[in-house]
This record gives C-alpha cells, sequence and structure tokens, in this order.
C-alpha cells in the first residue's frame, strides 16, 4: 500500500482525535498514511495538534502565528489546495454538507463520521460521488458494520439489516421521569465516550433515527427493511437478516478506532489492536421499544415524504439539543420542536447542495426564534 495523503475536518473533535489515533496506531509498523491538513472550529487542542501533526495546511477560526502551516479561512479552500488521497469528514452539523462535497470532488476517498450529509442531500451526494468516481466509506460504527456485513452479498438475497444502540443514558429511566432529567445526567453515556451533541442525540434516539435514514439513503434498502435493536453493552453494532434464514452479526469493542481504521485501509484491516477477545456475556440484544424513543416514528415518518421533512428533523433537533445543553428547555421538549417542525413545514424536493443548505438555515433560524422564549 503506497503512502496515503489524509486530511481530517474536525480533527478536534471525537472522531478527529481517535482518527489520528489510528492513524499513528496504523503506522506503527510501515508508514502508509501523512496527515497534509487538519481543520477545526475552535479548540484549544488545535495549537498542540498543529505542532504535534505539523501539516502543510489548516483551516481554523482565526490565523495561527507559532506554524508553518497555511491558513485557509475555509475548510473547502483546504481540501481543495491539498488535493488529499483521503478525507475525513469528522466535524458535525448541517454546515459539514458543504465540507463533504469539497471532500467528493478533490479526493478519491471519503471517510464519512457526518450523519447529516445524507440525511439531507443523500441522493445528491451519492450523484456527486459518481461523477467523480470517488469511494465513500461509512465511520459510524453501526454503517461501518453494515457495510462489512453486505461484501460479498447480493442486496436482494437480504430481508431486513438491524441497526443497534445502547439506548443512551436514560435508557433504564420511566419514561415520566424522563421531563427531570439535567444535562449532566444525559451526557452521562453508559458505553461511549463522545461530544455532547451526539451523547444527547443518544439519550433521545435521534442519532439512531438519522442513521435509520442515513441507511437507507447509502445502501439503497427500503424503510421497512431498516430495523432497529438495543444492544446494551455496544458489543453488536449492525446484524443482517437473509432470506433463507441465515443471520450476520457484526460485533467488537465500543472504540471508534476499529472502524475508522477500517476506513482508512478498506479492503484490507491493517489496524493491530492487541487486545482481542470475545466477551460472550456481552453479545446480547434486546428489543427497541419505540414508544420509548419518539425519534425513531419521526425519523420513518419523513422518509415517506422528500427531503425537506430530513432536512427539517435534522435542523430542528440540532435547535433543541443546542436549548437543552443551555437548560433552556426539558429533555423531553427535544420531541416536541422536533415534531411541530415537521408537522408546519411543506414536504418539497430541494434539488441543489446550495437550496439545502438555505432551506437548513431557514429551519434552524424560524426553530430558534419560535423557542427562544420558552
Amino acid at each position: 500500500m503506497n503512502l496515503k495523503t489524509v486530511v481530517i475536518i474536525g480533527s478536534t473533535g471525537s472522531i478527529g482525535r481517535q482518527t489520528i489515533e489510528a492513524i499513528e496506531k496504523t503506522n506503527a509498523n510501515v508508514r502508509l498514511f501523512e496527515i497534509t491538513g487538519i481543520a477545526a472550529n475552535r479548540s484549544d487542542l488545535f495549537m498542540q495538534q498543529l505542532k504535534q501533526i505539523r501539516p502543510k495546511g489548516y483551516s481554523f477560526g482565526k490565523v495561527l502565528t507559532d506554524t508553518d502551516a497555511r491558513y485557509y479561512a475555509d475548510p473547502c479552500h483546504l481540501i481543495e489546495a491539498l488535493q488529499p488521497d483521503i478525507c475525513v469528514v469528522a466535524s458535525s452539523g448541517s454546515q459539514t454538507l458543504r465540507f463533504t462535497v469539497a471532500a467528493l470532488k478533490h479526493s478519491s476517498r471519503v471517510c464519512l463520521a457526518n450523519k447529516e450529509s445524507l440525511v439531507m442531500a443523500g441522493s445528491l451526494i451519492k450523484k456527486i460521488a459518481r461523477e467523480q468516481n470517488t469511494m465513500i466509506i461509512p465511520v459510524d460504527s453501526e454503517h461501518s458494520s453494515v457495510f462489512q456485513l453486505i461484501q460479498g452479498e447480493r442486496l436482494e438475497d437480504i430481508d431486513k439489516i438491524y441497526i443497534t444502540a445502547s439506548g443512551g443514558a436514560l435508557r433504564d429511566w420511566p419514561v415520566e421521569k424522563q421531563k427531570e432529567a439535567t444535562v449532566e445526567d444525559v451526557l452521562k453515556h453508559p458505553n461511549w465516550d463522545m461530544g455532547q451533541k451526539i451523547t444527547v442525540d443518544s439519550a433521545t434516539l435521534f442519532n439512531k433515527g438519522l442513521e435509520v435514514i442515513e441507511a437507507v439513503e447509502f445502501f439503497g434498502f427500503d424503510k421497512e427493511r431498516v430495523k432497529t435493536a438495543l444492544s446494551y453493552s455496544s458489543y453488536i453494532h449492525a446484524l443482517a437478516l437473509f432470506k433463507d434464514g441465515s443471520i450476520k452479526l457484526h460485533a467488537g469493542k465500543p472504540n471508534m478506532v476499529i472502524p475508522i481504521a477500517y476506513s482508512l485501509t478498506y479492503p484490507e484491516r491493517l489496524l493491530r489492536d492487541g487486545d482481542v477477545e470475545l466477551e460472550m456475556n456481552k453479545l446480547n440484544l434486546r428489543p427497541m421499544d419505540v414508544s420509548r424513543y419518539p425519534a425513531l416514528e419521526m425519523a420513518y415518518g419523513v422518509l415517506e415524504g422528500y427531503n425537506s421533512k430530513r432536512i427539517t428533523y435534522n435542523a430542528s433537533n440540532e435547535v433543541a439539543v443546542q436549548l437543552f445543553l443551555e437548560r433552556k428547555i426539558a429533555f423531553t421538549d427535544i420531541f416536541k420542536i422536533v415534531r411541530e417542525a415537521i408537522n408546519q413545514i411543506d414536504n418539497e424536493k430541494i434539488e441543489s447542495i446550495d437550496d439545502i443548505i438555505e432551506y437548513n438555515e431557514h429551519v434552524k433560524k424560524n426553530t430558534k426564534e419560535k423557542w427562544r422564549g420558552y
């Protein structure tokens, strides 16, 4: 395998940091990857990463003087200038859609950890990838697992796929008590160490709703064939149920370094983890109680409409989670805000990347204005 250049968008976030770790571990024996660019919005960690990695270019909220790397105000310009072999899109939020498009146009492989890009613009993202002959490899543990499960299989032989969820910090709370949950309660994820937004989404299961939509968009399954189940240990990430009655499952430690490394080295498995063992007591599943998680019901609902509904699902949830983290609303109000936003918009097909971004900002602005004084 020849040396590959890598740009990491969102280098200071959880996925970005673990991408750097995955590259360091994979490079331990033979240097296979060179990080030539990093980008982040704001973080005290960024300067440390610049000194550690010494990339050719960077994008940040301001110019930093203590580095020889070239500054780019926009991550899209960083990607275009460096033309990396691989671009890891590890930033979160709907604004990342622009970065994903730039990565598809200027890289040969995009390791996509951002759910929102496919939720908002799945058909357009896949169209650009086909036109540019760019490979998209999913990084999310669930979608990485599905991607691996279907290798060498005919999709028509698969009856259903299941993606799993831990249930988040409130999974054992009575539903009627969830309104009292504090920010601290919700951020105590039982298995994963993630950023605040995705940790809240794990408790509401909006992350799983987004992943259902993403799975439909990415793999081309009908929504009736995409199911969810609870894996309290987070060891089983996905299952494929075949029409002949056989079942394949993909399991592993709740450690994002593993799927990140696979996305970088696919079709090879070059990461070496010295702590490989089978923990049988963690290979258990539970049925999903959809009544506890309105986010899942809404996700399947927006799949029936055009992407205006999917954009609204994602955008209004971003606003609602931020309001919760600012302690302005109760945990259960997140569901209320998203449901009302979906119900109040027209079912429209938004057909360009620029229009999608504009529509997304419109939804966020309207949602913020409506709930500002709540």
